[in-house]
């Protein structure tokens, strides 16, 4: 089983090398007034306060005139019900481990203004999906060699979703329009 895993891995990394190189979309930083259209990344099985943080911030940013979608991943074989936000599982994998289906598609081709991963751990599936998101800017948790899949990183001591949120709205009030990103520092 073990050696399976290292072979879809293997097959999984070349793939991302290819699609890495194709990626023409334009990024650049919108400041959070201007920003109409905000997509954002979760993986579920976290703990229920966990979820609830991610979805008050749905709904601020909501509240903010901000038009929000979500896309989770369930790493899970069926799609677990009783969301009213789109989610994705294991079958939804290809043998690559490449996330594939109309839901997927549909949310890597969407021109979001922003792109929000509101996951702090690696997960394959939704770092595919910020590589070849359309987004104009893609914003991520801090790991190493996580540049390929964000264009802005953030970084929190602190356990736990929350102060990452906290985090993230913080520097998004920040940004303004004088915001440039080039080669993925950022500068004001």
């Amino acid at each position: 089983m073990k050696l399976l895993e290292s072979i879809k891995d293997m097959f999984y990394h070349r793939h991302l090398k290819k699609q890495q190189n194709l990626d023409s979309t334009q990024r650049e930083l919108t400041s959070f007034q201007e920003a109409r259209k905000i997509g954002m990344l979760l993986k579920l099985g976290k703990a229920d306060n966990e979820l609830e943080s991610i979805l008050q911030y749905n709904g601020e940013l909501t509240k903010s005139h901000k038009e929000v979608e979500l896309l989770a991943y369930s790493d899970t074989k069926t799609v677990p019900e009783g969301f009213d936000f789109d989610i994705f599982c294991q079958k939804d994998l290809n043998f690559r481990k490449i996330p594939k289906g109309e839901k997927v598609t549909r949310f890597m081709n969407t021109s979001y203004d922003m792109l929000i991963a509101l996951h702090r751990e690696s997960v394959q599936p939704l770092e595919y999906i910020s590589l070849r998101s359309k987004a104009r800017c893609r914003i991520g948790y801090f790991r190493p060699q996580a540049d390929v899949y964000y264009d802005l990183m953030l970084h929190t001591q602190l356990e736990g979703i929350e102060p990452y949120i906290a985090q993230v709205r913080s520097f998004l009030k920040k940004m303004n329009k004088k915001s440039t990103l080039h080669n993925n520092e950022f500068s004001v």
